[in-house]
């Protein structure tokens, strides 16, 4: 999914049900997969644009270390393993990673399909190929309807 689709998302789940503060923590970790992947395979196409005139910004269907990076943000492995340095880190169960990043992955592993399937346990190489692709035109008209109409719903208070 788009970043402000998992944004909309996050917030419809959790808004009404947590303090602004954690709220934000929330929105912060729901796009932070993107953002792990994202930023280097961003500065990459650049660099390759500039070097060559050439570039996709879909860099990590081929190149293997940013390809490693996207499975290992999606992977509720690395999900388990920053939630425990977290919680030992702040001295508390450091739940609003478990929701961000958590919501993300389950969004995605429905919403990623083909070259992009996820890899929830990666590095193991069980791999799940989701319904359908966010990109799809069908997908995203429905996915923000869907949001559209659930904000409007707790922004008119009947949820």
């Amino acid at each position: 999914m788009d970043l402000f689709a998992h944004l909309a998302w996050s917030y419809i789940f959790f808004g009404k049900f947590v303090g602004l503060e954690q709220l934000a923590q929330i929105l912060f970790f729901s796009v932070f997969p993107d953002l792990i992947w994202g930023t280097p395979a961003l500065f990459v196409f650049v660099w390759l644009k500039i070097k060559t005139g050439k570039g996709r910004f879909l860099i990590h269907e081929r190149e293997g270390w940013i390809r490693t990076l996207y499975y290992s943000s999606h992977s509720f492995v690395s999900v388990l393993v920053l939630f425990l340095f977290s919680s030992v880190l702040t001295k508390s169960i450091y739940l609003s990673l478990i929701y961000g990043w958590g919501l993300h992955l389950l969004f995605d592993m429905f919403l990623h399909k083909g070259t992009l399937g996820n890899k929830p346990l990666f590095p193991l190489k069980y791999r799940i190929n989701g319904l359908t692709h966010w990109t799809e035109k069908k997908a995203l008209l429905i996915n923000w309807i869907i949001i559209c109409l659930l904000l409007i719903v707790l922004f008119l208070g009947l949820l």
